[in-house]
């Protein structure tokens, strides 16, 4: 069997050492080398770091011992025990990694196909599932996985093992082609240990600017029902999106869960279109489908500056939408961002 090679261009490797937010790693190891180029954007960040590379193929490691002789380096196929059992550059650093770096492979040629109906994580998980095992108590992991990883139904049961232990946070959707040769779409993830009952976290996650709020849409537009009297509001789904602004809707519900303007309405499912961002007027009071999310503000000036900002680095914006099926985005997802844009 052979892994899939794909080297991870220098511009790449500083964008996942920079996901981290650990302040002074003292161990930092990369279990998929390759040619370095991650270890090489840690060791720029972190000079004073110990740095281990292994990699399955002695002539990558062999190089990288040639140019970079203060690292620990050593030749070893990660997914098999016995090998990992007896490479000395990992004898003893279970449990013992700040920072780990990662680009798997995200397939293999010769791969045996399981005879039953168990389903097998994808290679990306299995290295990931195996590397968790070298993080110390605090440890962080910064690694390049294929969006199927994170979506998909394949590597299910193997995010779920994660996410017991782990947050999983995604940095950055890489366009299609990052890596010469790879057709896979992928992203930067970064893994933090789940903190234990009473610990605190040294590093704190950014939050949102002051009086801001994400509020997603929660009425199905197939299960929305129009009202004529009465108390009622315009009901806006994504159709309602258009040109940077809200367009009027003939339709009209009851007042359940309402949104009053100045605010900034986006689409939250289908394909990403800057025209989607839009500006929702003063005192205009709307209910959102739950293809909406709105952003609220406590005044018009803050509202004009997180548009402008949205408008002005749209293709971040726009790098958030995944899905192996209609893109989308998360709260979750849109506060993160917001909270890099607008520090």
């Amino acid at each position: 069997m052979v892994f899939d090679f794909y080297p991870t261009p220098a511009t790449i490797a500083r964008r996942v050492a920079a996901a981290s937010s650990i302040s002074l790693p003292k161990l930092v190891a990369d279990f998929s080398a390759g040619d370095g180029s991650l270890l090489r954007a840690a060791s720029d960040r972190w000079p004073s770091a110990v740095i281990i590379a292994t990699d399955i193929q002695s002539k990558l490691v062999r190089q990288i011992k040639a140019v970079n002789p203060t690292w620990i380096a050593g030749t070893c196929d990660f997914l098999l025990e016995r090998s990992v059992r007896s490479c000395k550059s990992l004898a003893g650093r279970e449990g013992a990694v700040d920072l780990i770096l990662l680009n798997p492979p995200f397939s293999m040629r010769g791969q045996a196909v399981a005879g039953n109906s168990r389903p097998v994580p994808s290679i990306a998980l299995r290295f990931l599932l195996r590397a968790t095992a070298y993080a110390s108590q605090h440890a962080e992991i910064c690694a390049i996985l294929p969006i199927s990883s994170l979506y998909g139904e394949k590597d299910r049961s193997a995010r779920l093992r994660l996410e017991r232990d782990w947050s999983i946070h995604l940095v950055e959707k890489l366009p299609r082609g990052s890596f010469p040769g790879c057709f896979a779409e992928a992203a930067i993830v970064r893994l933090s240990r789940k903190l234990s009952e009473g610990e605190e976290r040294s590093t704190e996650t950014p939050t949102l600017f002051s009086h801001a709020t994400i509020t997603r849409g929660r009425v199905h537009v197939h299960t929305v029902k129009p009202k004529r009297g009465g108390p009622r509001v315009e009901f806006i789904h994504s159709t309602n999106l258009t040109n940077s602004r809200v367009s009027r809707s003939s339709l009209h519900v009851d007042p359940v869960q309402v949104i009053t303007g100045p605010a900034i309405l986006i689409h939250r499912v289908g394909r990403p279109s800057k025209s989607k961002v839009c500006m929702l007027e003063a005192g205009r009071r709307v209910q959102l489908s739950d293809c909406v999310i709105a952003i609220q503000a406590q005044d018009r000036e803050e509202i004009e500056s997180i548009f402008e900002a949205l408008m002005e680095h749209y293709a971040t914006l726009k790098s958030a939408y995944i899905g192996t099926g209609a893109p989308f985005i998360t709260v979750s997802r849109l506060n993160n961002l917001l909270s890099t844009l607008l520090k």
